[in-house]
């Protein structure tokens, strides 16, 4: 029985791409020395005892890519933005303002409006050159490529358990959200005194920081 539970672990890490040096079983599995190898492993972490649970995240730790600001209430999903602006000032929209409908603006909400507000530009008018919802669609950092513009709750907890913690590195400054106000304008976040503002959707010196989901 003990060559079978350990059979049918071991076929469990290779399904889970998990390599571990030592194996032994006492009643049950237990891993002394465990490498991680893929996105999804990286989720699992070895407890005291040595079994393997999935990771609890909180708002401050770095993982996923960039530093988390948001769990639910699983513990195991959330937001992460990225560490650094990805750009110290540029526009919102693509050249032609116009109604994207990309109105929504609570948590995970940003992702939706940043797939929107592309593929309205389109149809709306689009110059080809940068703005704040294609940089973060094109980004490629830290192995994912998932990472798109914040709405503007998003960027509010950004602001509440990221930057009043001292965290995050922003600037005392507007930084853009996906969340459409008007054809001309966009929710942007002061992230110097905490206020939401529209702004004009041509204005090039709003920053912008991508997340992502997990």
């Amino acid at each position: 029985m003990k060559k079978f539970t350990l059979l049918t672990f071991s076929i469990c890490l290779v399904v889970m791409n998990i390599s571990a040096q030592t194996i032994e079983v006492q009643g049950k599995a237990t891993i002394t020395d465990m490498d991680t190898m893929t996105d999804v492993s990286a989720n699992v972490v070895r407890l005291s005892d040595g079994t393997l649970a999935l990771r609890q995240y909180k708002s401050g730790d770095l993982a996923q890519g960039g530093i988390v600001f948001y769990v639910d209430e699983s513990g195991e999903h959330g937001l992460a933005a990225d560490t650094v602006d990805l750009t110290v000032g540029t526009r919102w929209f693509a050249g032609t303002n116009g109604n994207t409908q990309a109105r929504g603006n609570g948590p995970f909400a940003g992702e939706m409006n940043t797939a929107i507000i592309i593929s309205s530009q389109v149809a709306i008018g689009d110059d080809g050159d940068d703005y704040a919802a294609r940089l973060c669609a094109d980004l490629q950092k830290g192995g994912y490529g998932d990472w798109y513009l914040p709405s503007i709750d998003e960027l509010n907890l950004m602001y509440t358990n990221l930057q009043l913690e001292c965290l995050g590195g922003f600037a005392g400054s507007f930084y853009w959200s996906s969340t459409e106000v008007s054809s001309s304008g966009a929710f942007g976040k002061n992230f110097g005194n905490g206020s939401q503002a529209s702004g004009a959707k041509n204005t090039n010196s709003v920053r912008v920081r991508p997340i992502r989901a997990f």
